[in-house]
């Protein structure tokens, strides 16, 4: 298997593709736990494992600490709200931390699952968060130039590869615009 170099045509319209790509300006996840240090300092307290609190302020504590990453704390300046996965996740990120220094998950209530406060505290900020805007896709004059360039079959043969990669990666994203079918559902 050789590697070839792409020609800068088809280099160029690939870095042209991802400089349209919505840049993140999410949490680093690297940093989620010294955000929960950071918060619990500016709280006054010293206990970030949790350890000496019952399930509920434990659960309690946890909503706290996704209010805060939801309203921005921890973000880049002037970037504000977060959406609320990636509030959710730091929780997440968060308890996974301290289950592996071998504390207690602090989501959990009494009876071993997710306590509801913090399931209807992300459910809220979920019917706050703005809808997803979808990317367009490649118009076709972009596959046609990239085809049009391919003079040896050898280039053909990668034209078409990019092609075809190109037209499915652009298409990944995009949600099935039927509802998916059930078994059972069939007429005889």
């Amino acid at each position: 298997m050789k590697i070839v170099k792409l020609p800068t045509e088809i280099t160029s319209w690939i870095a042209l593709l991802a400089l349209l790509q919505p840049k993140k300006r999410e949490l680093k996840w690297q940093r989620t736990p010294n955000h929960w240090m950071e918060w619990h300092k500016r709280g006054g307290s010293t206990n970030t494992h949790l350890q000496e609190l019952t399930r509920v302020e434990k659960v309690r504590t946890c909503c706290g600490f996704m209010h805060a990453v939801r309203r921005g704390d921890f973000s880049r300046k002037g970037y504000g709200q977060v959406a609320s996965t990636t509030a959710r996740a730091a929780v997440d990120h968060v308890a996974a931390t301290i289950i592996n220094g071998g504390g207690e998950d602090p989501r959990v209530d009494g009876s071993g699952k997710i306590s509801n406060l913090l399931l209807r505290q992300q459910r809220a900020y979920k019917k706050l968060d703005p809808a997803t805007q979808h990317q367009k896709a490649l118009p076709p004059e972009v596959y046609r130039y990239i085809l049009r360039r391919a003079n040896t079959p050898r280039s053909r043969a990668r034209a078409e590869l990019l092609c075809s990669a190109l037209f499915f990666a652009c298409r990944s994203s995009q949600p099935p615009s039927h509802p998916p079918r059930r078994h059972g559902d069939d007429s005889i």
